[in-house]
């Protein structure tokens, strides 16, 4: 039980996300999406962003950048560029309705949120930055000309203020665990409140419900117009190439804007490119070394399991290698084991070489990881 401030703060320890993270009980979801808002079109960070999506099961956001992967391995890099920013747009889209609200961006980097009178950003920038009233339930206002990005408004801290308005001392720090971890509110009603965020300085605040809290900015303050590049979002040069990544915002599609047709057209080049429906499954290998003699899983940190019955967007690739299942009876046991494709074709005996797969996807068939016989000799 939390009974001190000091308590309170040890809580807030923060794991930030590292590309390729698996999941785990501290897993930073908010910085992994805010990662993935950001990510360039490089092969190896891609296949790595990949992993940690596929690993704590955002299957359906992921489809759009296993796409990209698919496609970037194939050549095609413009329908790379389309599928990436698809998936950009559904991490935005996950990323403002994630209840974590981004705790990590509060303790450690600039955050804000847009006005509740007129549903403006609170920007930190010489371009967004508006006049902002903050006020009390008890009519108590804070006028901020020049927001920093940094919750003060008016010399106030918006946490010490949502902290006093539930009848604790100023205490940033309580005031973030009532507003991200639902700690009890010691007013009567046992309800939390929150600050106004408004730019009406007369603003009216017996009609406004203070138990809502204003809306998190998911750019923290900082401004984005439509000149800057899609991908990484440098600055682009007059005739349309970006300073930053020299990417042509021209070979990239708008898909804020996409019709049926267009979508359609993506999917059934997916379709062209790809082969069996298949589910990406994890490599686990041995820590005394290899001993599948050069196999597959020596070589891949991922591949493609094929078997009956899977329901999965993603498929297997023509000419690439990839897994299914086989089995033998063993002392009057079935055993079940993954055998490379190349191998089951071939005929040839294959061994287990120390590897096993495993994905955290519900639809993989086991309970377990399974072993992989892909050691030939």
């Amino acid at each position: 039980m939390i009974t001190t401030i000091n308590e309170f703060k040890k809580t807030l320890k923060i794991y930030e996300y590292k590309l390729g993270d698996r999941w785990s009980r501290d897993f930073d979801y908010d910085g992994m999406l805010k990662y993935a808002m950001s990510v360039d079109l490089n092969l190896k960070k891609l296949k790595k962003l990949n992993n940690s999506f596929e690993d704590v099961n955002y299957h359906d956001i992921n489809r759009q950048l296993f796409k990209a992967i698919q496609y970037l391995e194939n050549g095609n890099k413009r329908a790379a560029l389309n599928a990436l920013n698809a998936f950009k747009i559904d991490v935005e889209d996950e990323y403002k309705q994630n209840e974590s609200k981004k705790l990590k961006h509060i303790n450690e980097g600039q955050f804000s949120w847009f006005t509740q009178d007129t549903n403006q950003q609170i920007g930190s920038m010489p371009s967004n930055k508006i006049l902002v009233y903050m006020y009390d339930n008890k009519g108590n206002v804070w006028k901020e000309e020049d927001y920093e990005g940094y919750g003060e408004f008016g010399g106030k801290d918006y946490y010490d203020l949502v902290a006093e308005m539930n009848g604790y001392t100023p205490d940033r720090q309580i005031g973030i665990q009532l507003a991200f971890y639902n700690i009890e509110s010691k007013n009567e009603d046992g309800k939390v409140l929150f600050p106004a965020l408004v730019t009406d300085p007369n603003y009216d605040i017996s009609k406004h419900d203070f138990t809502v809290e204003p809306e998190s900015d998911p750019n923290q303050s900082w401004y984005y117009d439509d000149e800057q590049c899609h991908m990484c979002g440098g600055y682009n040069t007059e005739d349309g190439i970006c300073f930053d990544c020299e990417e042509s915002q021209d070979n990239i599609y708008d898909f804020e804007d996409e019709d049926e047709d267009e979508d359609d057209y993506y999917e059934n080049k997916i379709n062209e490119e790809a082969g069996i429906p298949a589910l990406p499954v994890n490599v686990y290998r041995s820590s005394m070394g290899d001993s599948t003699n050069n196999g597959l899983t020596s070589k891949k940190d991922n591949l493609m399991l094929v078997f009956d019955g899977v329901k999965s967007p993603f498929k297997t690739k023509e000419g690439e290698d990839y897994l299914v299942l086989d089995t033998v009876n063993v002392g009057g046991k079935t055993y079940t084991f993954a055998v490379p494709k190349s191998i089951k074709d071939s005929g040839k005996h294959s061994m287990f070489g120390g590897n096993f797969i495993y994905t955290s996807d519900s639809r993989f068939p086991f309970d377990n990881p399974i072993k992989v016989h892909d050691r030939v000799e």
